[in-house]
């Protein structure tokens, strides 16, 4: 993967749905405050449980393997 600056972060965050998969890895509280429109949220509690919800998505034959990926986290 390649780690994006803030503007690059907020294109990423701002592009349709069709064109990228983005994906909220922050915790439940986070999520909660607010995140891109769009992304989705794997429901983890903690992010040693994101390979695994990972994996899952990995195998779900409805996502298009064709799509790029972009996920955020907080960074402190």
């Amino acid at each position: 993967g390649t780690e994006c600056g803030n503007n690059e972060c907020r294109q990423a965050g701002s592009r349709r749905a069709s064109d990228a998969l983005s994906i909220d890895t922050r915790n439940e509280y986070e999520i909660q405050l607010g995140r891109f429109k769009g992304a989705v949220d794997p429901q983890t509690t903690t992010f040693r449980d994101f390979p695994r919800w990972a994996e899952t998505l990995a195998q779900d034959s409805t996502v298009s393997k064709e799509k790029k990926i972009a996920m955020y986290c907080t960074v402190l």
